[in-house]
């Protein structure tokens, strides 16, 4: 079976049976030019400890000098190995800020000119792994040559796979220089050999499905996969999800220390196919036939309350003609040039990008290039990007104006005079504010509402690494010129006190509202109070 075929290559011996990895920890090198030295780009000899370390402060650690694993407290700046005896720092490691130090002779570099230099990706080597026995309990331990012989197979049997490996070039672009600096050519160049091999035989068995739907569902759930297993994923750390995937601070960040998950997944290991399958295919099926609604209940709680006589059993269409008798319309399109008759919805539902933000269209090609082997009716010979020319996202903020504006003037089109635009939005410079605001009323809409709502969870890595974090989004409901029931007016006086309200229910509540949440909301109301006073092509 497909399933056996991967677990295969995701196992260990211990205490003379096999059992199963659930991680493999690496690092990359280098090798330094005035010593000749092997430098591993460790940021620090910890590789691993809880996502709650103050309540469980056990880690681990590797050794400089000898590679064993050593189990420490992580805050501990002094250890002694337990197989060579020398006395280290597992605080410290090779790498500090973007440079990398030679612990032999000193040498410092900035890693990424030491890369361009070279023209060439740096090497990487397993130094651990984490496995798991039939009763469930999990064990650190160093990499032997059982761990590399299975990964030198895995490297030879790839290449009866490679009609299913992705070729594909990274293009340049905002997101994607990044690792172009680090000379990475290709999206499979992101994967190692084992990765590659196992999304290749899921990939053929997924073509292999002969019913079409079922074949899409599995090549979107391989898909979702792919995010939590190439070698730019971390460890986040135990008692937690412990992938933390490609993309989880928006960016293609080359990782000098990655986590191979189990591609599969076992019982207990995080971003394995396996658990995908259970968690949102088995989970959305579950909800086609007993859908529900989250409120919140008693102690502010919040409660399923199920539906009834209300499966999901609607099929969807892609024609135009079908809607008309009910069938819920699915359009891939132009959303400036929709095609809907006129005054025929009722709302407009969307999340526009931040023009000098994440570019998504870029990092999409890091999936479109393997769902286009997997026979889901993807003409290969045209759509080889997910880049489109005209797309909204945009770093000018004129251009990202004049194309917002083109979208929100055909939901204008499309609207019914009592319909609503409903969009969330939030940003850190003003002309991204001016921008949305220029396009909200370019395209005869006025601003009826502004309600903020929860964007990321506080944890996120790329809310903690801001300067000024922003928490929450901003939901604008907006209405056609001449149509709003909110009123003719919007005081200045009015607009201060909703302001002062909401943060009054926030504090009231105990919710974290930041500086950067207090200044997103007031750009977000000052919107609102220039849309009432009909302000035309506003300017920073």
């Amino acid at each position: 079976k497909c399933s056996d075929r991967i677990k295969s290559y995701y196992k260990a011996t211990y205490e003379d049976r096999l059992v199963d990895v659930l991680y493999y920890f690496w690092v990359k090198t280098l090798t330094c030019e005035k010593c000749n030295a092997e430098v591993p780009l460790y940021k620090s000899s910890i590789f691993s400890k809880n996502a709650y370390p103050s309540r469980k402060p056990e880690a681990q650690s590797i050794c400089p000098y000898c590679n064993e694993i050593n189990e420490i407290k992580y805050s501990d700046k002094v250890t002694t190995c337990r197989h060579c005896n020398k006395t280290y720092n597992p605080q410290k490691g090779n790498v500090e800020r973007a440079d990398y130090i030679c612990p032999g002779c000193g040498n410092r570099e900035r890693i990424v000119d030491y890369v361009r230099r070279k023209e060439a990706i740096l090497p990487q080597r397993m130094y651990a792994k984490m496995i798991i026995d039939d009763a469930g309990n999990k064990y650190y331990s160093k990499i032997d040559d059982f761990d590399l012989e299975l990964y030198a197979k895995a490297e030879d049997e790839l290449s009866q796979y490679l009609s299913f490996i992705p070729d594909d070039p990274i293009h340049e672009g905002i997101n994607t220089n990044q690792i172009l600096n680090y000379q990475y050519k290709r999206w499979s160049e992101m994967f190692n050999s084992r990765q590659l091999l196992s999304f290749a035989i899921l990939s053929k068995a997924i073509c292999e499905i002969k019913d079409s739907d079922i074949r899409r569902l599995f090549a979107v759930l391989m898909s979702g996969t792919l995010e939590f297993n190439n070698m730019f994923c971390s460890f986040k750390g135990e008692g937690t999800g412990a992938v933390r995937p490609l993309f989880h601070n928006h960016i293609l960040k080359n990782e000098l220390m990655p986590l191979e998950a189990n591609v599969w997944g076992v019982k207990s290991s995080s971003g394995g196919f396996s658990a995908f399958f259970e968690t949102r295919v088995l989970r959305a099926m579950e909800y086609k036939e007993n859908p529900f609604e989250i409120k919140i209940g008693d102690n502010d709680r919040a409660d399923r309350h199920y539906l009834r006589n209300c499966k999901i059993k609607t099929s969807t269409t892609t024609n135009l003609e079908e809607w008309d008798v009910g069938r819920p319309l699915i359009l891939c399109k132009d959303s400036s040039e929709i095609g809907l008759p006129s005054k025929s919805v009722d709302l407009v539902l969307t999340d526009p990008p931040f023009f000098d933000n994440v570019n998504y269209s870029e990092l999409a090609d890091f999936f479109f290039v393997w769902l286009k082997k997997l026979n889901i009716g993807i003409d290969k010979a045209t759509e080889v990007s997910t880049r489109v020319s005209g797309e909204v996202q945009d770093d000018d903020p004129i251009r990202f104006e004049e194309k917002l504006c083109d979208v929100f003037r055909e939901s204008n089109r499309v609207l019914k005079d009592t319909g609503s635009l409903i969009f969330t939005y939030h940003h850190s410079r003003v002309d991204g504010w001016v921008s949305v605001y220029n396009a909200i009323h370019g395209a005869g809409f006025q601003i009826s509402q502004v309600i903020p709502i929860k964007a990321e969870m506080s944890v996120s890595v790329s809310i903690q690494a801001a300067k000024m974090p922003i928490n929450y989004n901003l939901v604008f409901v907006c209405r056609k010129i001449g149509f709003n029931s909110s009123g003719k007016a919007y005081p200045i006086d009015e607009a201060i006190k909703d302001i002062n309200d909401i943060f009054q229910k926030m504090n009231d509540k105990g919710l974290n509202f930041s500086k950067g949440d207090r200044t997103v909301l007031l750009y977000g109301h000052a919107l609102k109070y220039l849309s009432f006073k009909g302000l035309r092509n506003v300017t920073t």
